[in-house]
C-alpha cells in the first residue's frame, strides 16, 4: 500500500512538472507577438527605433510604433516607419549586414517636425518633444499624455473599454500650447513640469473601469489561495513557529519542534527579499509583455494601461489588490505544497514557502499603495515606507517618468540586481528573457527538489497511513 501511495505521489508531481513546462512553452510561443517577419529582423528595427525616438516604448497599447497594426510587431510598415528609416533599409530588412545606426535611421531632428499620421500634430508633439531638441540620453518635455505618431484614428481596444491614445488629449494639447520653444532652444533643455506630472499621476479615472461579474471570480480565487495556505500551515504546523519554544509540545516526530528565533527571522527576511526581487522581474514582464497573448494578455494589458492612467489600478476594489497576483502565486504555492506533502522538506523551506505565499500578494498591494496621494495612504503603510520595508512613492514616481528604473513593486531593496543585469547582460524590454529569469527564480527550486526526491529517490518520504489513527511513516529511499 505504501509503495502504491509513493508511486501515486511521484506520478502527481511528474504530471505537475510537465504541466508547468508546457505552460512555459505556450507563454513563450505566443509572447513573440510577431506577424509575418522573422524575429531577428523585427528586433533589429526595434533596437534602431528605440535608440532614435524619444519615449518610444511609452505608448501603452503599442507593441511597436512601426507597423499598421499597433498590437503586433510585423506586417506592413506605417508612414512613421517610412519617415524614420531610410527606404533602402525597409526594402531589405532581412539582410544580416551590421548597419550603423546613422545609415539606418534618419536624424530625429528631421523626423520630429513631420506629421507622419496627418492628424495635425507633429511627431515630436505626440512623443513629448514639441521643440524637436531631444537627443539620446536627454529628457523630453514630458513622458506622459503621449500619443501614437503613426496612427490617426483609434478604435475600441478590448479590456474594460480602454481607449487608444492615437491623438493628443486635451491635457497634451495644453502642454503643447504653453511650451515656449524659442526659450527651450536657447536653454537647450526642457524645464521639468512637476505640477503637470503630479496632476496626471494622481488623477482618478473611474470612467475607464468596469468590474461586474469578475467580483465573484476574484472571491473564488482568494478562497482557493487561502485554502492552500491554510492547508500548508496546518499540515506542517507552521503556527508553532510563532510560539515560544517552551510552549511547543509536538505530538509528531516528522515535524521539527521549533526554529530558533534567529533562524526564523533569517528565513522571514530572506523570503521578503526574495519577494522583492521576484516582484521586480514580474513588474518588468508585465510592463512589456504581449497584450493580445491568449494566456497572460489581460494581465499585461491592465498593467500597461496604468502607465497611461496611473490610478487605474488603485480605483479598483481592494479585493482586486489582494487577488491580482494570485493567478500565478496560488499555482506556485500549490506546487511546493504538493512536494512537501509527499516528501519531508527542510523546515526552513517549509517556513519560506509559507512566507512567500503571503508576501507575494502583498507586492501588488504595496505597489497600489505607493500610487496613492500622501493624505490617502494609511499611517501604517507610510511607517513601512519610512523604514524601507515598502515601496517609496518617490521611487515609483521615477519609474513612471523613466520606465527603466525602480523595478520592484514591494520595497525596492533588491533593485540593484536587475539594474546590474540590465547594465551588462540584457534588455529589460525583452519580455521573454525576463520570463526566463522569473521561471528560474520561482520554478527552478521546485524542479531541483523534483529531481532530488523523485528522480534520484533521495530524502525522506512521508506517508500517513490510516490504521485506527493517523501516524507518520518514514520511508527513506
Amino acid at each position: 500500500m505504501v509503495r502504491a501511495l509513493a508511486c501515486g505521489g511521484n506520478r502527481t508531481l511528474s504530471l505537475l512538472g510537465v504541466a508547468f513546462a508546457l505552460l512555459y512553452v505556450a507563454i513563450v510561443y505566443f509572447e513573440q507577438g510577431n506577424e509575418g517577419r522573422p524575429v531577428a529582423e523585427i528586433d533589429k528595427l526595434e533596437r534602431y527605433a528605440a535608440a532614435s525616438v524619444p519615449n518610444y516604448k511609452r505608448i501603452w497599447y503599442a507593441r511597436s510604433l512601426l507597423y499598421m497594426t499597433s498590437t503586433t510587431r510585423g506586417g506592413e510598415f506605417n508612414t512613421f516607419a517610412h519617415h524614420l528609416f531610410w527606404e533602402k533599409l525597409l526594402s531589405n530588412t532581412s539582410t544580416n549586414e551590421a548597419i550603423p545606426i546613422e545609415r539606418a535611421v534618419r536624424p530625429w531632428s528631421e523626423v520630429c517636425p513631420l506629421d507622419s499620421d496627418d492628424d495635425g500634430f507633429s511627431n515630436g508633439q505626440e512623443l513629448g518633444d514639441p521643440c524637436c531638441i531631444w537627443k539620446p540620453g536627454k529628457a523630453t518635455a514630458w513622458s506622459f499624455h503621449l500619443s501614437h505618431p503613426g496612427r490617426k484614428v483609434g478604435t475600441y481596444y478590448g479590456r474594460l473599454s480602454l481607449p487608444h491614445n492615437t491623438l493628443p488629449n486635451s491635457e497634451a494639447e495644453a502642454l503643447i500650447r504653453k511650451t515656449d520653444c524659442e526659450t527651450v532652444r536657447l536653454a537647450g533643455q526642457y524645464e521639468p513640469s512637476e505640477d503637470d506630472f503630479f496632476a496626471w499621476y494622481y488623477r482618478e479615472h473611474f470612467e475607464d473601469i468596469e468590474y461586474g461579474w469578475k467580483i465573484p471570480v476574484r472571491i473564488l480565487i482568494l478562497m482557493a489561495h487561502v485554502s492552500v495556505v491554510m492547508f500548508w500551515v496546518i499540515t506542517k504546523e507552521l503556527w508553532r513557529e510563532l510560539l515560544p519554544a517552551a510552549m511547543v509540545k509536538s505530538q509528531t516526530t516528522h515535524i521539527p519542534r521549533h526554529l530558533t528565533g534567529g533562524r526564523l527571522l533569517c528565513v522571514a527576511v530572506c523570503a521578503y527579499l526574495f519577494a522583492d526581487l521576484l516582484s521586480a522581474f514580474v513588474h518588468a514582464f508585465l510592463d512589456n509583455c504581449y497584450q493580445m497573448h491568449p494566456i497572460v494578455g489581460p494581465l499585461c494589458k491592465a498593467f500597461q494601461f496604468h502607465h497611461y492612467h496611473p490610478r487605474s489600478l488603485t480605483v479598483a476594489p481592494v479585493l482586486y489588490w489582494v487577488t491580482h497576483t494570485l493567478e500565478g502565486v496560488t499555482p506556485w504555492t500549490l506546487a511546493y505544497v504538493l512536494l512537501g506533502v509527499y516528501y519531508q522538506l527542510p523546515r526552513e523551506i517549509e517556513v519560506f514557502v509559507g512566507c512567500i505565499s503571503v508576501f507575494m500578494p502583498l507586492t501588488y498591494v504595496w505597489h497600489n499603495m505607493s500610487h496613492l496621494p500622501d493624505d490617502a495612504r494609511p499611517w501604517w503603510f507610510q511607517a513601512l515606507q519610512v523604514t524601507g520595508l515598502a515601496l517609496s512613492s518617490e521611487a515609483h514616481f521615477v519609474h513612471h517618468r523613466q520606465i527603466d528604473t525602480s523595478w520592484s513593486s514591494m520595497a525596492g531593496i533588491m533593485d540593484f540586481v536587475p539594474n546590474f543585469l540590465v547594465r551588462y547582460f540584457y534588455d529589460r524590454q525583452d519580455s521573454i528573457t525576463t520570463l526566463n529569469i522569473i521561471c528560474i527564480l520561482a520554478g527552478g527550486p521546485w524542479y531541483v527538489g523534483y529531481v532530488y526526491y523523485v528522480i534520484l529517490q533521495r530524502g525522506t518520504r512521508i506517508q500517513k497511513v490510516l490504521v485506527g489513527k493517523k501516524e507518520p511513516l518514514h520511508l527513506d529511499l
